[in-house]
């Protein structure tokens, strides 16, 4: 009886993990860029006096990278990657990666993220726009080209970079990090099958509806399952007293 408790317990401490990440997937369901948390579950089989007795236990998270849908936000700044691969940002930690594409134009005239991270480039550098730039075409390369005005009102459109988009041998391997970046100890390689959206960034992928049913059908069998081990400690300690009350 107590391999029952124990097999229980455990899947209950399971479904509880999985409806903290649930639960985090539809608190982030409005953030670009977000991708969904899964668990992978396991049996772990121990071998009991009587019985082979099965543990379920949580291996580990997967990040789930399906595309999410696109928002046409017409910010000159704003990218999608429509397709597979990474955008590549410096921080204080080295580079990491991203699909979350809202970037603005900072005081130094680098094109950087909400936080202030460089976008790279293809020659591993931040992008920089000319501070004589009145606008800013990306092509589905990610090629930037700034637009300025020369003293005859001609309209100079003038390739200042390339956006780097890349992608890697195994996604399993990417760790989440904060401000919806990604690390991973791979060496990156050049992202096919893709295009950049200008003016545009990539919602969270979160089904919300199918998220709040699950996290629903957890909660009600973390519930069941909690009432059924009470019930089992009840008939155990009964079984307990009337033995030791036998002559």
């Amino acid at each position: 009886m107590d391999n029952a408790i124990y097999s229980m317990l455990s899947g209950s401490i399971g479904e509880q993990n999985r409806a903290r990440k649930s639960s985090n997937n539809i608190a982030n369901a409005q953030t670009d860029g977000f991708k969904t948390d899964d668990m992978i579950f396991r049996n772990y089989i121990t071998k009991d006096v009587n019985d082979n007795v099965s543990f379920p236990y949580d291996e580990k998270t997967i990040i789930n990278f399906k595309q999410g849908a696109p928002n046409h936000t017409k910010h000159p700044l704003d990218f999608m990657i429509d397709g597979s691969g990474f955008f590549s940002v410096q921080t204080p930690e080295g580079v990491m990666y991203t699909r979350q594409g809202h970037f603005y134009r900072n005081n130094e005239n680098l094109i950087v993220t909400t936080h202030g991270y460089p976008l790279l480039s293809t020659d591993g550098n931040p992008i920089a726009i000319d501070e004589n730039d009145m606008s800013i075409v990306v092509n589905e390369i990610g090629e930037v080209y700034g637009r300025y005005t020369e003293a005859n009102s001609i309209i100079i459109q003038e390739l200042r970079s390339q956006i780097a988009i890349v992608d890697f041998p195994n996604r399993h391997l990417l760790r989440k990090n904060r401000d919806l970046l990604f690390i991973s100890e791979e060496q990156t390689i050049p992202a096919e099958n893709y295009k950049i959206v200008q003016g545009a960034v990539e919602e969270s992928n979160i089904n919300s509806i199918n998220e709040m049913t699950h996290m629903v059908d957890l909660q009600k069998k973390v519930e069941n399952e909690t009432a059924l081990i009470s019930k089992i400690y009840h008939l155990q300690n009964k079984a307990y007293d009337i033995l030791s009350h036998q002559p």
